[in-house]
């Protein structure tokens, strides 16, 4: 009994500790919002936020996935584009990333151009790449947004209330409703950010020139506390759910997409069309 009673009174603590390093589901934020008619997901914890949309691009040839991430630590986190994977949920089956460099390659040869729609060399209008500044007070709600979410993160990992020892960095926050606005939420400015740039999904929809693949593809990155990351991957784009039996189109296509940050990991399960 002795022994048995040492025994318990060393592993509790452990089992106690464990426990605090698992962070509660019900502190995780996910949810989703609609922009031009795409819907992208959101998951909030608390070192990171990320947003993924998806939808068949290059002439529904290819699953285009849009992501972006949110570092709401203290350190830096290295996104790179091959740590991310796709799955097709019906299928069951891993998808296979292709490289902006070998989907540029595949859109120079002349037999694919209008397979995939691409603008050649000589084109003109429909090519064109539309590009947008930010706005500087569409910066500055970026900034209130992060530092919102990793105030309101860091309040959830303490227990509902902010610890001394936060950052002190964000103390000071603008807040819409001073200037008698409806108060913008972390979704509202998680939407707003991807308004005050290009539609890349729209506009992959489109006929494009290689170029303008490569240049929204995803690259590797160490983002900087506060900062973000975002960009494009592309993937064969799998067959619907009745095509390959009954050789009819279907545009309801489910995928999963794993995008790993740091020690976190998110899963999104998305609806393709």
């Amino acid at each position: 009994m002795r022994h048995f009673l040492c025994v318990l009174l060393f592993v509790s603590p452990l089992f106690a500790q464990n426990a605090r390093l698992i962070t509660p589901a019900a502190e995780h934020e996910r949810g989703s919002f609609f922009l031009d008619g795409f819907e992208y997901s959101y998951q909030a914890r608390n070192n990171y936020v990320v947003v993924v949309a998806a939808h068949s691009v290059i002439n529904h040839h290819y699953l285009g996935v849009r992501v972006r991430v949110v570092n709401l630590s203290n350190h830096m986190v290295t996104v790179k584009p091959e740590d991310i994977s796709a799955e097709d949920k019906l299928a069951g089956h891993a998808l296979a990333m292709v490289t902006a460099a070998e989907l540029t390659r595949r859109m120079n040869r002349p037999t694919n151009w209008a397979r995939l729609a691409v603008t050649p060399v000589a084109g003109g209008e429909p090519g064109k790449i539309v590009t947008s500044e930010m706005s500087e007070d569409s910066q500055g709600k970026w900034e209130d947004m992060v530092r919102e979410m990793h105030m309101r993160m860091a309040a959830m990992a303490n227990g509902g209330g902010a610890s001394a020892g936060s950052d002190m960095r964000f103390a000071s926050v603008r807040s819409a409703a001073a200037g008698g606005l409806p108060p913008c939420d972390e979704v509202c400015q998680l939407r707003n950010r991807e308004a005050s740039e290009q539609n890349i999904l729209r506009q992959l929809q489109q006929q494009n020139k290689p170029d303008y693949v490569a240049q929204v593809a995803l690259l590797a990155n160490t983002v900087p506390p506060d900062g973000d990351v975002q960009g494009m991957l592309y993937f064969p784009l799998p067959k619907g759910e009745h095509e390959a039996s009954s050789g009819k189109h279907d545009k309801s296509r489910q995928v999963k997409v794993m995008v790993p940050v740091g020690d976190e990991k998110f899963e999104f399960e998305l609806a393709v069309e």
